[in-house]
């Protein structure tokens, strides 16, 4: 769930020179099945990321975030999730964060199109780094769209807010791929039959709604309001 973003930034601020988060720190050995090390290049301290500041709650009372960002890890342990997959579940959740602070602008002489602005470049590139893509193809693909005929493909430039719309596209894509991963291990590891009709009701569920000003994490419950129904 979105926790996870603020807790991954929680273990992160505790780290001093470092990527790598020694698993684990907090929780007793014996609680878990393995320990490791995760590396949360990307992460920092939440204040520093646009999609976590926009609400005006950033902690919860009485929960200790770096301890339950190690639940996270010992529960994704124990449905079976293979340690390079948890790592990799890491980098896209950094990688949506990072993609969340990047700002667009026009180029000279061209409002209708956009471009990354400079002081955001290296979000850009940090966020294509931990997906294992070029930046400049990121880039790219945020700040042009294509259309595909039947003889060719037409690729045109799109303007500042069509290009932010297509990151936060993006940014709830990777979101969903790393939701649908996280269930399919799960149901997995409940020996899960697709030959097999189940029903699972969920009582009190948080319901789809649509403020003023609709904060990260209320697109986060949204989503997977949805994606339950």
């Amino acid at each position: 769930n979105y926790h996870i973003f603020y807790e991954a930034c929680a273990a992160a601020a505790t780290l001093s020179g470092s990527t790598n988060y020694s698993f684990p720190s907090i929780l007793s050995k014996d609680k878990v099945k393995a320990e490791r090390t995760i590396d949360l290049e990307g992460f920092q301290d939440l204040g520093a990321f646009a999609y976590l500041t926009r609400s005006t709650c950033k902690t919860l009372r009485d929960v200790d975030d770096v301890e339950m960002f190690e639940r996270r890890i010992a529960a994704m342990q124990t449905i079976g999730i293979d340690p390079e997959d948890i790592s990799q579940i890491f980098k896209v959740v950094a990688a949506t964060l990072n993609l969340g602070n990047t700002k667009f602008d026009a180029p000279p002489g061209n409002s209708e199109a956009s471009m990354v602005m400079q002081e955001c470049a290296s979000f850009l590139e940090l966020a294509a780094k931990l997906l294992g893509v070029e930046a400049k193809g990121l880039e790219a693909a945020l700040c042009n769209q294509t259309r595909v005929t039947r003889t060719e493909r037409i690729r045109s430039p799109v303007g500042v807010r069509q290009a932010a719309d297509n990151r936060d596209a993006l940014a709830k894509a990777l979101y969903g791929m790393i939701f649908d991963i996280i269930v399919a291990n799960t149901n997995n590891s409940i020996g899960f039959l697709p030959d097999v009709k189940l029903f699972v009701g969920v009582l009190d569920i948080f319901g789809f709604e649509c403020f003023k000003m609709n904060s990260f994490e209320q697109l986060c419950i949204n989503f997977t309001n949805e994606r339950l129904q």
